[in-house]
């Protein structure tokens, strides 16, 4: 993720950023832990994002006053970070589908619940945000699109319980998965080309910028 430029942000609008970032990290780890106890890959699919968002908004915070260089440093290697991470939730996903171990729907759908909580959280913070020029606005617009993956995981539960095997929890992990290399892979390349442009002198193209 794009380290968020924030220096235009009033205390306010850091303060609610930093709410946002930390209901994110926290919720992460309790999707791992429930997803690893449910035995369920989509929920721990569904905390990449929530990874993101944690990463961008902590560095935003923390390196706000840090050299261009320092920045651009941190911004290739945590994105490096997160697609090794995505990479062995894509594996372990398709051994999933080997092992078919079926999870445990009741808590598979209570955590769920949890991670749209945490959405609907993240876009209350942000509601005064959607419709303004702030790097906040983009974080609303993309807790506005995790809430559906939240939904989604929710809703394979039930089918889990339904149907008693892995395959839609599986699916739903496939589909959050590659949504998320979607939009990381273009990071990546981004977070290369300011790098570079760091170590070389030479501007990165406009679209290779850190987020404003």
């Amino acid at each position: 993720m794009a380290i968020l430029d924030i220096s235009d942000l009033n205390d306010e609008q850091r303060r609610r950023l930093m709410l946002a970032g930390a209901a994110a990290g926290g919720t992460f780890a309790f999707l791992l832990i429930a997803g690893a106890l449910a035995g369920s890959q989509a929920l721990i699919a569904d905390g990449l994002d929530f990874a993101a968002l944690a990463v961008s908004t902590g560095l935003a915070l923390i390196l706000k006053e840090a050299p261009a260089a320092m920045r651009a440093g941190a911004r290739l290697v945590i994105t490096v970070v997160l697609g090794l991470i995505g990479l062995a939730v894509a594996l372990a996903t398709l051994h999933g589908f080997a092992a078919r171990v079926t999870p445990e729907p009741s808590l598979m759908g209570a955590a769920a619940l949890v991670a749209l909580a945490a959405n609907g959280t993240t876009l209350y913070l942000l509601r005064e945000e959607r419709e303004g020029t702030s790097v906040l606005r983009g974080l609303w617009f993309a807790a506005r699109t995790d809430l559906v993956g939240s939904a989604a995981v929710l809703i394979a539960a039930g089918v889990v319980a339904l149907v008693d095997n892995a395959v839609p929890d599986l699916t739903v992990a496939g589909v959050i998965v590659v949504l998320f290399f979607v939009t990381l892979v273009p990071e990546l390349r981004a977070a290369m080309a300011q790098w570079e442009s760091q170590r070389t002198g030479i501007a990165a193209p406009p679209g290779d910028r850190e987020a404003h």
